[in-house]
Formats: structure tokens, C-alpha cells, sequence
């Protein structure tokens, strides 16, 4: 739950939906974001932030526009991400595996920089997952 918004967010990867729970209301918004969608986070600026398959990108929640700006395997379609979390610095880092899973060491952490510059950050990833910095991360 993001304490600026109220909102829970959270995302169902196969169905390729963002979804917005307001618990006061106890209403659930879908966004379909148009591929596999594997992990959100917000800006300071409020801005929405996701992983998805072809890489990091930008989403409008009121056009539901998505924008990749950084697709560090784009030589390789059979790889999706899968998690990731923004850095007390403000660096979205992100993590990819083989979309079956059944490839050990096929995917990447990479490290996405306010600037929008990528940095592969690690090789030989089986399976990203559980990235964890402290209570005051968030990304810039």
C-alpha cells in the first residue's frame, strides 16, 4: 500500500492487469497494460513505474498509455521480468527469468536510473525475486 494514495497496487502477471484497491471503498480498478506486467512502483512524483515483458516503462493511469523506456533484453523475447523495487537512491532495480522457468540462469538484475539509463547490474538469474532495501525506499 502506497501511504500518499491509500491505493494498494498489485499486478496479475498472466492477465497483464495493473490493479488499484481503495480499501475505503473496497473498490478494485483494473488496468489491462497490454503485456505481462510483473511488478509497480510509484514516483515521487506520483508517476507509475512497472516491469513488464519488453522492459521498464512508464504507465498513465488515465490514457492507461504504456511507455517502455529501457528494454535490456530485447534480444531475448523468451525472458520476462519478474520483480523489483526502487533503492533509497531513487533506482528502480529489476530482476528477469525465463518465461516457462525451466531455463536456469537465463535471466538478468538490471538497474534502472532516474535519468532512464540501464545498468546491467548481474547475469546468470534464475528466478528474481523478493528484492528488499528498507521502509524509506522509493523512487525519484
Amino acid at each position: 500500500m502506497y501511504e500518499r494514495t491509500r491505493l494498494l497496487y498489485c499486478v496479475d502477471i498472466l492477465e497483464h492487469r495493473l490493479h488499484l484497491y481503495d480499501p475505503a471503498t473496497k473498490t478494485d480498478t483494473p488496468y489491462d497494460v497490454g503485456q505481462r506486467v510483473s511488478t509497480v512502483v510509484l514516483s515521487e512524483s506520483g508517476a507509475v513505474w512497472l516491469a513488464v515483458a519488453g522492459g521498464f516503462a512508464r504507465f498513465d493511469l488515465a490514457t492507461c498509455r504504456l511507455e517502455i523506456v529501457a528494454a535490456p533484453e530485447a534480444d531475448q523475447p523468451e525472458n520476462r521480468f519478474n520483480d523489483g523495487k526502487c533503492d533509497p537512491a531513487g533506482r528502480f532495480w529489476a530482476g528477469t527469468m525465463h518465461a516457462s522457468a525451466t531455463a536456469p540462469g537465463k535471466g538478468g538484475l538490471y538497474r534502472l536510473d532516474p535519468d532512464l539509463s540501464v545498468h546491467t547490474m548481474l547475469t546468470g538469474v534464475s528466478i528474481s525475486n523478493g528484492i528488499v532495501w528498507t521502509l524509506t525506499s522509493g523512487c525519484k
